[in-house]
């Protein structure tokens, strides 16, 4: 056999032996810890008994002290007495593997319970009859008899307990000097097994300084291509320590730091993408991976103090884990400063691009808007108006709700015209614009169909609510004849239809048939009469 076999047999010969007499050790130690284990309990149960005993003679004291005038101690009489019959209990629970003690305690606890009541029966006798000496005295001699009995069970339960404390206590001593036995044995067996291993150690020393030889050269290799590297790595151990910078790190950091901590963000100029709040301590992409996570691709702006320039770079890092501990971590700087300024110009043009598209949809909104109003009233125009009123008519089948539709027409538009001017007769259209939609709510829709007409759809609308509406709008016409300074009093002619959720007739027609009922109103009211009339009945589609 060669020389590594050799050891390797010696030391296997040497750990067979160490582990039997360390398993023989051990058993031996088991049953020393059990033999103590047993000595503590026989102690327990006798210091439990002389404190049973301790409580039994305090309560017979209190119950003295107590007939001699004290009347404080029936509390302690009743401490005493709850002290003692716990100490019995206590005595059964560890003594319950032992039945000749429990018989033991079956007769001495009546014993106890009976010594206890005499003692209260003369605590409750002293009170009616104080001066009743007879009766303590036999009280008295009740209590010694039962006490003397307790005395003798006592004794014999604690002679039991001594004798078995005795024994345990010489079956520990043994069980000691067994085991120091064994521990002789196998420091014997060690120092074998050291010299041993002494001989294979020397064995593996010349190993190892080849091994180490062969570490240097890959170390060696292992710098040269970090020096090569253009991404900056950072090594740190497990405590933070930083152990490694290639060229790229230290080029990085003018700022040289020894330990990752919390002045790191600040001193090195660690920033987040706004470029003004500082990289959180505990965030930083080593520092997370020191905590055993995998950190990939974090942005990094870097504004060292001591230079002006900003530099941007892409930050990964790993744990270096061995057997699930953690050794340390490592971290690549990736720099991206040209990419980061391509960006920010890309995304300078993209916010320009989106600020014209913005300015395109306002226009386009303002157009929409100068396309569906009317120039004079601000109103609806008549395209206006179609639209709104179409979807209104739609949501109204959708919510089941009733609708009105309202034609209102200015009265005497072309006398004005004629003898005060169109000048006079566009502001007659503005009044009649502004008491229409002051009349209406402003979920209603109000629009100039064209010259003197109007249109209006309510939503929700019935009859009742209809002529709420015509009579404010009378209202407020009249107010207005009676302030302005016109020549000429403001009139209008209504029709009202009132539409049922289920109608499906087309806007258009229900706008001839409402224009139809306006113009009825406009013929009974004749050509000399002013004013709008509240009075007259409203129409109901049938739809």
């Amino acid at each position: 056999m060669d020389l590594k076999t050799k050891v390797n047999f010696a030391i296997s010969l040497a750990l067979v032996a160490l582990a039997g007499m360390g398993w023989l050790s051990l058993r031996e130690s088991q049953n020393l810890t059990e033999a103590d284990r047993w000595v503590s309990h026989t102690r327990d149960v006798l210091e439990t008994s002389e404190s049973f005993r301790s409580n039994l003679s305090e309560a017979g004291i209190a119950r003295r002290v107590f007939l001699q005038g004290d009347s404080k101690q029936i509390d302690v009489l009743n401490a005493a007495a709850k002290a003692s019959l716990a100490d019995l209990n206590a005595l059964r629970s560890l003594t319950s593997d032992n039945q000749e003690q429990q018989k033991r305690l079956d007769r001495l606890e009546p014993l106890v319970r009976a010594r206890l009541a005499v003692l209260e029966k003369s605590i409750a006798a002293h009170g009616p009859r104080a001066n009743d000496e007879p009766l303590q005295n036999d009280l008295t001699n009740q209590s010694t008899a039962v006490l003397a009995q307790i005395a003798q069970q006592t004794r014999e339960f604690q002679n039991v307990e001594r004798e078995l404390l005795r024994r345990r206590s010489n079956e520990a001593e043994d069980g000691a000097r067994r085991t120091s036995r064994d521990e002789e044995i196998l420091s014997l067996f060690g120092f074998c097994f050291i010299a041993i291993a002494t001989a294979g150690l020397n064995r593996e020393l010349s190993r190892r300084k080849q091994t180490e030889q062969a570490i240097t050269a890959q170390k060696s290799l292992l710098q040269s291509i970090l020096n090569t590297c253009n991404d900056a790595i950072v090594v740190a151990d497990s405590t933070g320590t930083l152990i490694l910078r290639n060229p790229a790190a230290l080029r990085m950091h003018t700022d040289r730091v020894d330990r990752v901590g919390e002045e790191v963000p600040s001193k090195l100029g660690f920033y987040r993408s706004d470029e003004t709040t500082l990289f959180p301590y505990q965030d930083l992409p080593l520092c997370r991976a020191l905590k055993g996570d995998h950190v990939d691709n974090v942005e990094i702006c870097l504004r060292p103090p001591s230079e002006p320039e900003v530099r941007w770079a892409l930050a990964s890092s790993r744990p270096l884990i061995s057997d699930t501990k953690i050794l340390g971590a490592v971290v690549f700087y990736r720099d991206i400063t040209e990419r980061k300024e391509l960006e920010n110009k890309l995304a300078s043009y993209t916010e320009e691009l989106k600020c014209s598209n913005v300015e395109l949809q306002k226009a386009q909104i303002a157009l929409e808007q100068l396309a569906s109003a009317d120039e004079l009233t601000g109103l609806h125009n008549r395209r206006g108006f179609l639209t709104l009123a179409a979807q209104s008519i739609k949501l109204a089948h959708r919510s089941q709700k009733s609708f009105a539709l309202v034609f209102a027409d200015l009265d005497g538009l072309k006398k004005i015209n004629d003898t005060l001017g169109h000048g006079e007769g566009d502001l007659a259209i503005v009044d009649a614009a502004y008491v229409l939609s002051d009349s209406f709510r402003a979920s209603d829709v109000v629009g100039r169909l064209g010259g003197d007409e109007f249109a209006i759809l309510m939503i929700d609308a019935d009859e009742e609510s209809a002529r709420i509406v015509k009579k404010r709008l009378a209202d407020k016409v009249n107010r207005l004849n009676a302030d302005g300074d016109r020549p000429y009093p403001l009139s209008l002619s209504i029709g009202m239809l009132i539409c049922n959720p289920g109608e499906t007739a087309p806007l258009e027609d229900l706008l001839g048939r409402v224009d139809a009922l306006m113009y009825e109103e406009k013929k009974r009211k004749g050509a000399n009469r002013d004013g709008l009339h509240t009075d007259e009945p409203l129409a109901r589609s049938r739809g």
